[in-house]
């Protein structure tokens, strides 16, 4: 079959793969009328070094084709543009652009180039790994088509890895400044020892890189060739970002919305093409109109739904800002933490808090069947000694002596299980406290933060750095608000006190007159344990507490006029936050104390000093469920009387403060006090609130009574 005018197009991809390489082996006969067909017969079989070719996938552009490099006798992938295209400049172009950019971008995830060149007849290919597996739309197909499928095996949690390997792919390359334009499962590759590997970069174009990927240190590719489009041209529709299907100019964030959709792939097994609810494909992507992830797979965990629709929202700017989130959501799911952006209910945050902490729920659930077995053998004794009472009066009475033994038994194992309650209590209000602290901690040490603080130390009237601090705080509080901790407000105050921004809830933000004011006075700045007088000499002398985190004593809030409190954390003047550094500001996240979560028939008191409304309170009532808000004013404050407060401090300065276990046999027993709300006498177990995490200010002076109605 000579080959004249267009007759490579009559052949398969088969034959003409194999002619570019190997030449004359082929079978096939050239014109001798054609100077450059003689120089391919030629000259093709000496000048490659590869052999046993065949083809292995056709695409658009070229056909990739497996063949074997004689020089080093390994496998390799060659792609080879297809010949009707050689005339077509963009097409060549897009063909040089994709080696280019595959040959340049160096990770794990991206198959590297070994070799490129021309075919004896000027037909350019290149030669790559070539990667023994399936692609990844099969390994989904596979899961799914199981008899039951199961989000919580071993199948599902290897895609769900094998997506964050893509994930961070993906992100390697926005680093650079490429976008990869056609992600797809098919354009996955898992290899034969779970190796993942993104294919198929033929639509990849070069981009600016923004502020987001700017913290990377890598160097930006740098192409000096025209993009092949930064539109709708090449692409899957049913992968497509809503962007990329109205032919806009594109941002990394249009790849994030199709591993948005790839991961809806994984979750529910159908491609969003099977599940979009207008007859219009493209323009039910447009305006997000699908069905949910859950509505296909009804038992699909909801934070991965969440994380998925994240990724797939229409607008660019509220999908995940970089591909290292998304990654990084996913691994927080697979931990058991917390996802950034879904909020738990208080019963899938205990279910979540159960699956990571077994060793606690194993004590817990120990010391319930303890109860339970010993209430049982109480009432066996108890029918026993009703079913005997005819027998004779000293086996009455001794059955009786024995049964009063057990009674005293279960009514111990009782309280010791109310004490564990007030234990568990306690350390669930220190966890909120440490993630609190934690938050403020990794906002303390923010550059921006710190930059700005320093500059309105140093010129209180730079007007530029006070808007871009007031931003900032904003931005960061808006992120920070889906996370499941409630909180009113942040503040900022420089190294005098004095506030310098603020951001709240919008409950919180009733007035902005508290910027500009001082509050060196108030607890959370200076870290003493209680409010100064405002115009005192003790104010005068307060400076910045320099510990992690600090729990403040109460206060009325000058914007909200409620009881609140305040989690507060220094700012330092550099990253090093040492003795020898200067604390420049603070930075606070005040909580309204009706916000604060609490275990069932548990009161929160704090032992300290407050001042409230020029009344001196000690042991005062920070959160009770029975504290009456129903006309919507400011309750009154509530304390424990002073003798009922020297029991309490009693009860935890005799803790031992080594026991670290639920379930210790130094637990304090309950102690009996008049309920500080309703009046009534009640039986409380005690436990202080201790910081795990702070040495030497573990101690926050609040502490958790745990009460049971059940109890005489």
């Amino acid at each position: 079959m000579a080959r004249t005018g267009n007759a490579y197009e009559e052949a398969s991809p088969a034959q003409w793969c194999e002619h570019f390489l190997v030449g004359e082996r082929t079978g096939y006969s050239f014109s001798t009328s054609d100077p450059a067909q003689q120089l391919v017969s030629s000259s093709a079989l000496a000048e490659t070094r590869f052999d046993r070719v065949t083809v292995h996938r056709e695409g658009g552009l070229g056909v990739v084709c497996r063949a074997t490099d004689t020089s080093l006798n390994r496998e390799v992938a060659i792609k080879i543009i297809k010949p009707h295209l050689l005339n077509d400049a963009e097409a060549v172009l897009q063909f040089e652009l994709e080696v280019e950019v595959t040959g340049r971008l160096v990770h794990p995830g991206i198959a590297p180039v070994y070799a490129k060149g021309k075919t004896g007849d000027g037909s350019p290919f290149y030669a790559m790994q070539f990667v023994e597996g399936r692609d990844f739309n099969e390994e989904i197909d596979e899961f799914f088509s199981q008899s039951q499928t199961h989000f919580d095996g071993v199948s599902f949690s290897r895609m769900i890895l094998a997506f964050i390997s893509v994930c961070k792919t993906i992100a390697y390359a926005h680093s650079r400044g490429v976008i990869h334009r056609d992600i797809k499962p098919q354009n996955i590759r898992i290899g034969k020892f779970n190796e993942v590997f993104v294919l198929d970069w033929g639509l990849a174009t070069p981009v600016q890189r923004t502020s987001h990927y700017h913290s990377s240190s890598e160097s930006t590719l740098a192409i000096d060739r025209p993009a092949s489009g930064t539109s709708r041209s090449g692409g899957t529709p049913a992968y497509m970002s809503p962007e990329q299907l109205s032919g806009l100019n594109l941002t990394p964030a249009s790849d994030i919305y199709s591993l948005g959709a790839t991961l809806y792939k994984v979750l529910t097994g159908k491609s969003l093409a099977d599940a979009t609810l207008g007859k219009d494909l493209d323009e039910s992507i447009m305006e997000g109109r699908f069905q949910q992830p859950s509505e296909l797979q009804p038992a699909l965990p909801k934070q991965l739904e969440a994380i998925c629709l994240k990724a797939l929202a229409v607008q660019p700017a509220t999908r995940y800002q970089t591909a290292m989130e998304l990654a990084g959501d996913l691994e927080l799911y697979l931990s058991g933490s917390a996802v950034s952006c879904y909020q738990e209910t208080p019963y899938e945050r205990c279910g979540r808090w159960l699956r990571k902490n077994q060793a606690w729920a194993r004590h817990i659930a120990f010391g319930l069947v303890v109860v339970a077995i010993t209430s049982a053998v109480v009432a066996a004794l108890t029918y026993q000694l009703a079913t005997n009472r005819d027998e004779q009066r000293k086996e009455a009475e001794l059955r009786g002596e024995e049964a009063a033994v057990a009674r005293k038994q279960a009514e111990r194992a009782k309280l010791q299980s109310l004490a564990l309650a007030a234990q568990l209590g306690a350390r669930s209000i220190a966890a909120e406290i440490e993630l609190r602290g934690a938050m403020m901690r990794e906002e303390a040490a923010a550059p921006t933060l710190r930059k700005l603080v320093s500059q309105l130390n140093a010129n209180p009237q730079d007007k530029v750095a006070q808007q871009e601090l007031d931003s900032w705080i904003k931005s960061r509080f808006l992120q920070r608000v889906t996370e499941s901790m409630p909180t009113s407000s942040w503040t900022i105050q420089n190294r005098s006190g004095v506030q310098l921004a603020r951001a709240a809830t919008r409950d919180a933000d009733t007035s902005r007159f508290s910027i500009g004011k001082s509050f060196r006075h108030r607890d959370y700045f200076h870290g003493n344990g209680k409010d100064f007088e405002p115009e005192s000499d003790d104010t005068l002398k307060a400076v910045p507490h320099r510990f992690d985190v600090h729990v403040s004593s109460v206060y009325v809030s000058t914007n909200t006029l409620k009881m609140s409190v305040g989690f507060s954390s220094p700012i330092y003047s550099d990253d090093d936050q040492g003795d020898n550094h200067d604390v420049i500001g603070i930075i606070a996240s005040t909580v309204v104390l009706d916000k604060l979560d609490l275990l069932p028939g548990s009161i929160l008191v704090d032992l300290r000093e407050n001042k409230i409304d020029e009344q001196l309170l000690q042991g005062m009532v920070l959160r009770h469920q029975k504290l009456d808000e129903s006309s919507g004013g400011r309750p009154s404050p509530k304390s424990l009387s002073s003798e009922d407060l020297l029991k309490v401090r009693d009860a935890v300065s005799q803790t031992n403060r080594a026991t670290k276990t639920l379930g210790s046999s130094q637990l304090k027993p309950a102690i009996s006090i008049v309920d500080p709300v309703d009046g009534k006498p009640t039986q409380v177990a005690v436990a202080a609130v201790v910081l795990a995490n702070q040495p030497e200010h573990s101690r926050v002076g609040w502490a958790i009574l745990m009460q049971d109605s059940e109890l005489p």
